[in-house]
């Protein structure tokens, strides 16, 4: 191979080399730029860690649920009492 065949595929290929590096340098800079959008929209100023929080929450529900359950069950018993009562009116009759 001559010298100038060398040189001329040492210039193209080194050519196709800087191009595909500064398309890559392009879609790093790219993908760097979205990340850091992405932790802005998912940063919060919350102090507490998110799962401690949830469960905080998940144990406030459960406990109220707790007391509604207590509510109707005590509405039951007044319920039962009630028709109770009604009956014992019925048979004096």
């Amino acid at each position: 191979m001559s010298e100038a065949v060398i040189v001329t595929l040492i210039t193209v290929i080194g050519g196709g080399l800087i191009g595909i590096l500064g398309t890559l340098a392009a879609k790093i800079s790219r993908v760097g730029k979205d990340a850091a959008e992405a932790r802005d929209q998912t940063a919060n100023s919350h102090t507490i860690n998110l799962r401690d929080d949830i469960d905080e929450k998940h144990d406030v529900v459960e406990t109220q649920l707790g007391l509604i359950l207590d509510i109707v069950k005590g509405l039951q018993q007044s319920d039962r009492n009630q028709w109770s009562a009604i009956e014992k009116l019925r048979q004096r009759k």
